[in-house]
């Protein structure tokens, strides 16, 4: 049955654990579309969010492709 749940441990996840996901997203993402320009948007926990990736991709290769960040 496809629809049993999966065995799952919980686990503490930090918020530069999701900074990195949202960065390998991101990247992964512009890799596939080359010409694209980003602007990163954040409210409240979110402008936090937002913020954290920004300065993470300041010293990354894609930098130059970061145009906006609103928080």
């Amino acid at each position: 049955d496809t629809l049993s749940p999966c065995a799952y441990t919980p686990q503490q996840i930090s918020l530069h654990d999701v900074v990195d996901d949202y960065k390998h997203l991101v990247t992964a993402i512009l890799m596939q579309h080359p010409g694209a320009e980003l602007t990163i948007v954040g409210h409240s926990a979110g402008g936090l969010f937002a913020k954290l990736l920004g300065l993470k991709l300041a010293s990354s290769p894609i930098k130059d492709r970061l145009k906006c960040l609103y928080t």
